[in-house]
């Protein structure tokens, strides 16, 4: 006797279908039930089963009369659409530049309740990069008058290659102070907040991906030139970021391999170099590197 799919298995499909709901949400914003059975695949059975979940759990809510849709050109009363309640909870954002550190918080329909911007030299002083992104998390949560457990998630990006097994930051070049620590695992410690770090171009793919120029591509090459030069690939619906987590880092191509010094035969020095003065042509061809000027990232 062959036996039906275990009691785990059944929540665990439940559960996926949940993130889809809540996805197509997160993409589509207010949309009928009808609409999301359709983009989701599921039954309008199985949705109307997740939105009533949802809306018991105050994820989601539906659109007030006043906000929706009018009647089509054929008459009746135009479908119940369902968002995402911003109030069930905040979202916490915070992105490392390489000179900056900035934080903000959002409720769930991506509102932006407060931000904060702390200026100082990001790659070589991670601990202290870390006690200001402490202190300007609880700053930010307190002028959206958050409390800790509003607080769904919180999203890092950094200005260089993560190992995704580990989460170590691995590229002494691009972030020097930084080598070897595992940004969210320090930062879950410091916040007790659930805690993703990843590389911020990849960020920059995946939210292009979802609600700019890639959606609906399956193939998305996101470049961020600032002070550095990165990409995030999505290929075949999938962020792709490399065994080592340095697929996209096209900052560190080589493009000539005739430079004085390994970092000048490379992509991100050459584009971020500006035009030499006519004394630095006939001195050298090439200024030395303490004299480089990059633009702040």
């Amino acid at each position: 006797m062959t036996e039906g799919p275990g009691v785990g298995s059944l929540e665990s499909l439940r559960e996926e279908n949940r993130r889809r709901v809540i996805r197509t949400l997160q993409a589509a914003g207010p949309v009928s039930r009808a609409e999301i059975a359709r983009q989701t695949g599921l039954s309008r059975t199985t949705i109307s089963s997740l939105v009533a979940g949802l809306q018991a759990a105050g994820i989601v809510t539906e659109v007030s009369d006043s906000q929706r849709q009018a009647p089509g050109a054929q008459g009746g009363r135009p479908p119940v659409l369902i968002t995402l309640d911003p109030s069930a909870g905040v979202a916490v954002g915070i992105d490392l530049g390489h000179r900056h550190l900035r934080v903000a918080v959002s409720d769930l329909g991506r509102r932006t309740l407060a931000e904060a911007v702390h200026e100082f030299d990001v790659d070589r002083h991670a601990a202290q990069a870390l006690a200001t992104a402490t202190r300007l998390v609880e700053q930010v949560l307190r002028e959206a008058g958050a409390a800790h457990r509003q607080v769904i998630g919180v999203g890092v990006g950094l200005p260089g290659p993560l190992d995704r097994a580990t989460g170590m930051v691995g590229d002494s070049t691009l972030l020097p102070g930084w080598v070897g620590m595992r940004a969210a695992e320090e930062l879950e410690q410091r916040l007790g907040l659930p805690v993703a770090a990843d590389n911020d171009a990849n960020l920059g793919a995946l939210a292009e991906c979802r609600l700019g120029a890639g959606q609906g591509c399956s193939e998305v090459a996101y470049i961020k030139a600032s002070y550095g030069i990165g990409a995030g690939l999505v290929l075949g619906g999938r962020l792709y970021a490399g065994a080592a987590g340095t697929a996209g880092e096209i900052g560190h191509t080589p493009i000539d391999e005739t430079g004085p010094c390994a970092a000048r035969s490379t992509a991100t020095p050459a584009a971020a170099e500006p035009s030499p003065t006519p004394a630095a042509t006939s001195a050298s061809p090439w200024p030395t590197c303490a004299t480089w000027s990059t633009p702040s990232g």
